[in-house]
């Protein structure tokens, strides 16, 4: 037992989908996982590129130099005797179309947050389990970016197939939105503007291109006076009504802005702090939650399965389990273009930063 009670972002969305299937493999709870993991996915070796292409620290770099980066990334990040050409050539027309888009500049990418759970009932108190442990939420960020009016946005790659969902879907999905949340509660006086979905088809018909060469990656490079300290975008009003979504799109990439409105953040603070009530109560039952959908693609069908047979599943938990790794993920150096450690800039927290910047 750790000195934290920890609660991973996947472990709250496995809560949400069945709370037996929680319970076996939860980090507090059963702590297991299948022997057998499954292989990365061509959509997972995209987003492994794509972190590469929106390293903050190489964004100012000659985009050539970069681009040769990205394809080895993406071709490193595949399985073992896994070949999809599709992804290639997914990611060059990708390559063709995101310089004309990019508006913004990257800050972070894959930066893991770590920020305890607030009581809203209790102000200036914070979540504990039964034994005292303080609630840990933690989770990875695929990217945060900074726009030229200096405001901030979590940005989330999504690899899929099929038509394109709509836009209010985006909105009730949560995963992008508690990025923000937990940006706002690790940096206080920090405010992140809203969410970008940032989307790739992977069964889109492709025009057949030319490798890209293009002499810049996006509209705002990081020198000058295009970028501040992420503390320093002051508190604006909130909005009348509820802000519009930016959406501009082709047939294979769609890009989708959602301003987030101040209740949004507060109402998933809200939500998760009920949440976890519920996953440190002592006499939570946990049953399951079975749906065809669902049950398919669960890694504890076959001992689920014995247990509404009556059955005790030990043997198939111990045949077919072991413990999760609870190892840390290796950083980036350089994934994030500021630090809260020795030699970082202090937060001005609204005030005018050195250097005539604009916030």
């Amino acid at each position: 037992m750790g000195l934290e009670y920890v609660l991973p972002a996947g472990d709250r969305e496995s809560f949400l989908s069945c709370r037996r299937a929680w319970d076996l493999g939860a980090w507090e709870r059963g702590n297991l996982e299948p022997r057998e993991t499954a292989p990365a996915t061509g959509a997972d070796a995209v987003r492994a590129a794509l972190a590469v292409y929106y390293f903050p620290g190489m964004w100012d770099w000659q985009p050539q130099l970069v681009l040769r980066l990205v394809r080895t990334a993406f071709l490193d990040a595949l399985p073992q005797r896994h070949s999809w050409d599709d992804g290639l050539a997914l990611l060059e027309a990708y390559f063709h179309w995101a310089p004309t888009i990019d508006d913004m500049s990257p800050i972070a990418v894959t930066t893991e947050l770590d920020v305890r759970v607030p009581d809203p009932t209790n102000p200036g108190s914070d979540l504990a389990s039964p034994d005292g442990r303080a609630v840990h939420y933690r989770d990875r960020p695929h990217l945060l970016a900074i726009d030229a009016e200096h405001r901030y946005w979590m940005v989330e790659h999504r690899i899929s197939r099929g038509p394109w969902r709509a836009v209010e879907l985006l909105r009730l999905d949560e995963r992008c939105l508690s990025w923000c949340w937990a940006f706002e509660q690790a940096h206080p006086g920090m405010r992140v503007a809203g969410t970008v979905f940032n989307e790739l088809r992977a069964d889109a018909e492709l025009p057949s291109v030319a490798p890209a060469r293009p002499e810049r990656r996006g509209r705002l490079q990081q020198s000058g006076d295009s970028y501040v300290r992420p503390w320093s975008a002051a508190e604006s009003s909130e909005p009348s009504a509820e802000p519009e979504a930016e959406v501009a799109q082709t047939e294979a990439f769609r890009r989708v802005r959602l301003p987030r409105a101040r209740a949004e953040l507060r109402g998933f603070g809200e939500r998760l702090a009920a949440q976890v009530r519920e996953m440190v109560d002592p006499e939570l039952v946990c049953y399951p939650t079975p749906a065809s959908r669902r049950c398919a693609r669960c890694a504890f069908r076959a001992p689920c399965l014995a247990m509404n047979a009556g059955t005790d599943p030990a043997s198939l938990l111990t045949a077919g389990y072991r413990p999760r790794s609870h190892d840390p993920v290796p950083g980036q150096l350089g994934g994030g273009t500021w630090s809260i450690g020795r030699g970082a800039a202090p937060p001005t927290f609204g005030r005018r930063p050195a250097g005539g910047g604009t916030r």
